[in-house]
């Protein structure tokens, strides 16, 4: 990850939740990588839906059919394949928030508290924030304003 830029080694502020605290621009920096890891995060809970599916189709297990003992040990490990993702973008500092649509929030400082950059496949840069409690619904465009208090509150990142 080092080689991409997204991890430094310089400190940086962690949030209340243990993560990072993410200048606008370290994350925005962070999206190439962050858009790979997102891709894959789709694409592999789609994998584990399509086997959950197959579990659980009446009569499954019996004869014509993938062996259901074959299909749960094969669900545990695309399952497990999941996890690793999402541990590869905790590892960055950011949260996956919607696996099937492939969200990511990185955690920031607005106007004294912590607030979270929104993200999803298909944005070309990160153009949105919402409060911690707030969702993906609830996201609001990074406008002049809040660019220039969290550049103010940046200088402590």
């Amino acid at each position: 990850m080092d080689a991409h830029g997204v991890t430094k080694n310089a400190p940086f502020r962690a949030a209340a939740n243990g993560g990072r605290l993410f200048p606008l621009e370290d994350a925005n920096r962070a999206l190439p990588l962050v858009r790979r890891i997102a891709a894959d995060i789709v694409r592999q809970q789609k994998k584990v839906c399509d086997i959950e599916e197959k579990c659980l189709v009446p009569g499954a297990g019996q004869a014509g059919g993938e062996d259901l003992v074959a299909l749960r040990r094969r669900y545990d490990v695309e399952l497990n394949k999941l996890h690793e993702l999402t541990d590869e973008l905790n590892a960055i500092g950011c949260e996956v928030k919607d696996v099937h649509r492939g969200i990511v929030d990185f955690r920031t400082v607005y106007r004294g508290r912590e607030v979270e950059f929104c993200w999803r496949p298909g944005d070309e840069k990160i153009e949105f924030w919402h409060e911690l409690n707030d969702g993906f619904h609830d996201r609001r465009m990074i406008d002049a304003d809040f660019t220039a208090e969290v550049a103010d509150a940046e200088s402590s990142l």
